[in-house]
Formats: C-alpha cells, sequence, structure tokens
C-alpha cells in the first residue's frame, strides 16, 4: 500500500464532498492508483463510510455507487457498471414494485422495507454489468415465492397490467405482505374470469335469439 507525503494534507481538505472528490482524485494519482492508494481508502471510509480493503479495486471508489456502511474487503475485484441496492425487494407481498414501499416515488408515506448494510468478502469477483444472482451450475430454482394455490391467484389476477392509479388505490395492501389469505386482498380479482365472462355476455348479446 501506499501514501504520498500529501496524502494527509488530501484528507484533512476532503471537508466537503466536492472537495473529497477533488482530493479522492489526487489521491489516487499519487498513489497507484486504486490498488495502492491509502488516502483513496481514508477519505471513501470518512466521506461516504464505505471501507475498502487492500488491493481492491473498481467502482467502489465511485462515491455513491455503494451506500454507507458498505465493508469491502481485500483483493475485491469489482468490473465496471456496477449498480448497489441497499434494500431487498420484499417477496412476500403481492408486488415486488418499488412503487409499493420506497417513499420517493410518491406512493407510501414512508419507506416500508429494511435498508440493509453490504458486506462483500475477501478476494470476490463481481463481474461487469452485472444483472442476475443465480444458485448452481446450471442455475436452479431455490424456492418459489408463494403457495402454488397463490401463486395462481396471482397469474390469474393480472395486476401488473393495472395502471400505477389503480394500484395506489389500494396501497396498505400493496405495502403490506399478502399473507395466506388472497380472499381479502382486492387486487387478486380473478380478472381472467372477469374477462372470458364479459366475452361471453357480448357473445350472447350479440346472438340473435331463436
Amino acid at each position: 500500500m501506499r501514501e504520498s507525503s500529501l496524502g494527509e494534507w488530501l484528507f484533512k481538505a476532503s471537508v466537503s464532498r466536492r472537495l473529497a472528490r477533488l482530493c479522492l482524485k489526487q489521491s489516487l494519482a499519487l498513489e497507484g492508483g486504486e490498488f495502492y492508494s491509502v488516502t483513496a481508502r481514508r477519505i471513501m471510509e470518512a466521506r461516504w463510510s464505505v471501507s475498502i480493503g487492500a488491493y481492491s479495486y473498481g467502482p467502489c471508489f465511485e462515491p455513491g455507487t455503494f451506500g454507507p456502511g458498505t465493508l469491502i474487503g481485500r483483493y475485491v475485484s469489482i468490473g465496471p457498471r456496477l449498480r448497489v441496492y441497499q434494500a431487498n425487494h420484499p417477496l412476500d407481498r403481492l408486488s415486488t414494485h418499488p412503487f409499493f414501499f420506497n417513499r420517493d416515488l410518491g406512493m407510501v408515506r414512508e419507506t416500508n422495507v429494511p435498508l440493509t448494510s453490504l458486506v462483500v468478502k475477501h478476494d470476490v469477483w463481481i463481474g461487469e454489468s452485472v444483472i442476475a444472482v443465480v444458485a448452481g451450475n446450471p442455475a436452479r430454482v431455490i424456492k418459489m415465492r408463494f403457495s402454488d394455490e397463490m401463486q395462481s391467484r396471482v397469474h390469474k389476477s393480472r395486476w401488473w397490467e393495472l395502471p400505477i392509479s389503480e394500484c395506489a388505490r389500494h396501497i396498505d395492501f400493496m405495502a403490506s405482505p399478502l399473507g395466506s389469505d388472497a380472499s381479502s386482498h382486492p387486487m387478486l380479482v380473478d380478472r381472467e374470469s372477469q374477462v372470458a365472462a364479459f366475452a361471453t355476455s357480448q357473445r350472447s348479446i350479440s346472438s340473435p335469439s331463436l
């Protein structure tokens, strides 16, 4: 690891986010880049609460990519264009969409899922443009979100075809775990049956009486 003679000055100068970005850039230039810079690591931890172990590199040195409280081990390789989220999408609700748990999107009063800290242990490789994490080779399903009966109800509801304005009418239900009683959820209407019944009624109306 390397620390330049200006390292302490750069660290002390990084008192605001704007100055911290400039000092971070300069520290990396003076101290051998992301693999080696001691001062860059000090700045990331003090100003963005991201702890980066020795010789790790990648977007972990880009402020804002990893959230506060992130711990990254040593010798971690992180590819470009990575995005990190600090909240899991809720798997026990009708919808996993952030409309129903993220207050920044204007549908719920408060964010109603826990924010988590991320820990990346030593010698981990996270590839470029990661889009999925799967288990096994070949990949396999670990478990289903809902029971077979509930899956059927969800599929038949076709709730995802509705506009957000309709979903927002039932925001308390959408922001809560689905539970085992599908009959109590206003969004779990059997729309497939409704569409079929409507089509049948239309055919009856259009058919001439004998």
